[in-house]
């Protein structure tokens, strides 16, 4: 078998991940899933302390700043699980959010990472170019008063043609505030939506 030298590539770096491929029998297709190799100790977590299999989950999706009441003891799991690629807080696009949560690493809603090609940036996710527009979500009453965003990749109207865009894109729906939409340095839109 002959294998690609990128295919090669994405193994190592995976593999150097602290995680090992391994196959499941359990009916997925013959997908690869993962376990995880890496070992820690008690870790702090506003609060509270993790258990050593357990990581300090931020569900503000800011990687450890958020208030206290956003920061919740996880167990890490023993499998990758199905799902869209997000940003991982270490600079890594992960799988799905559960290989992030295997490897005991939070998300990242403010999109540092590198996005793969074909996509674009949409908070912790990545949104198909041509296809789909971020929509942001925002809960004013979550995060200690402050609030907390959501995001989601939505596909675009037929309207659009291929190229979404602030013009072509629907409104917020039921949200009673004001949207906003604002577009990246390559006309990628996303829409700001709030709950107040």
């Amino acid at each position: 078998m002959k294998l690609t030298t990128s295919f090669v590539l994405a193994f190592l770096t995976f593999a150097g991940s602290g995680c090992s491929t391994v196959v499941d029998p359990g009916g997925t297709g013959g997908q690869a899933a993962t376990t995880s190799t890496a070992t820690s100790s008690s870790t702090p977590c506003g609060t509270k302390t993790c258990a050593a299999d357990e990581f300090c989950r931020d569900i503000s999706g800011t990687c450890g700043s958020g208030f206290s009441d956003q920061l919740i003891c996880m167990k890490k799991g023993t499998a990758c699980s199905d799902g869209d690629q997000v940003c991982g807080c270490d600079g890594t696009v992960y799988m799905s959010e559960g290989c992030a949560t295997l490897s005991g690493v939070n998300v990242d809603n403010n999109g540092k990472c590198k996005a793969p090609s074909g996509t674009f940036a949409c908070g912790e996710k990545f949104c198909e170019v041509g296809s789909q527009f971020c929509r942001e979500s925002f809960d004013p009453s979550k995060g200690g008063g402050e609030g907390t965003s959501s995001y989601s990749c939505e596909p675009a109207p037929a309207s659009c043609a291929g190229k979404p865009s602030c013009a072509c894109i629907p409104t917020c729906g039921t949200m009673t505030a004001p949207m906003t939409c604002t577009a990246d340095t390559t006309g990628n839109p996303t829409l700001h939506c709030s709950t107040d």
